[in-house]
């Protein structure tokens, strides 16, 4: 809900206690092969997943603003959090 206007912005379903079960195991099972990354690969990883959200900044800065949450500093805090994390 959109704290300005209560517009309705989204409806999620409740996930499971199965549905949480699978994800964890999911991620356990994902998580090994991350282990067995070397540094060089994780890096590369990283780089792409930080290209691919400065290619979708705007997107990305959308989401929390429809919720009413003003836009710049959003995109200069995604922006130093990038930068200070990935690189």
């Amino acid at each position: 809900i959109n704290p300005y206007t209560d517009d309705v912005v989204a409806k999620f379903t409740l996930a499971t206690e199965e549905d949480l079960d699978e994800a964890y195991r999911a991620a356990a099972e994902a998580q090994k092969a991350w282990a067995a990354t070397g540094p060089g690969e994780r890096s590369a990883v990283l780089r792409r997943a930080a290209a691919i959200m400065e290619e979708c900044r705007e997107e990305i800065a959308d989401w929390p603003a429809s919720l009413g949450t003003p836009q710049a500093p959003l995109v200069s805090s995604q922006q130093a959090c990038a930068v200070g994390k990935v690189f």
